[in-house]
């Protein structure tokens, strides 16, 4: 459950990001910048660091057969024999 709640918060948080980089470009747009380019190659940077980063994040623990118990019922430690 940990990797989906991680996932999402890193697609939320470059998609905040990449929405005040779209919103700046339009301002620098409006005041006729000609630098209004960059800011959105800024915003790929963040999508593609975005996308290595979720690439990175550990895989979940395979869930335990439910069929096969933890571990053996007879140990020499309990003393049972099966």
């Amino acid at each position: 459950m940990r990797r989906p709640l991680l996932i999402l918060a890193v697609l939320l948080g470059a998609l905040t990001y990449m929405m005040v980089l779209v919103g700046l470009s339009f301002a620098l747009i409006v005041k006729g910048s000609d630098l209004w380019a960059v800011v959105p190659l800024a915003g790929a940077v963040i999508a593609v660091a975005a996308m290595f980063t979720i690439r990175r994040l550990p895989e979940p623990a395979p869930a335990p057969d439910p069929r096969q118990p933890a571990e053996p019922l007879g140990t020499p430690e309990t003393g049972i024999r099966e």
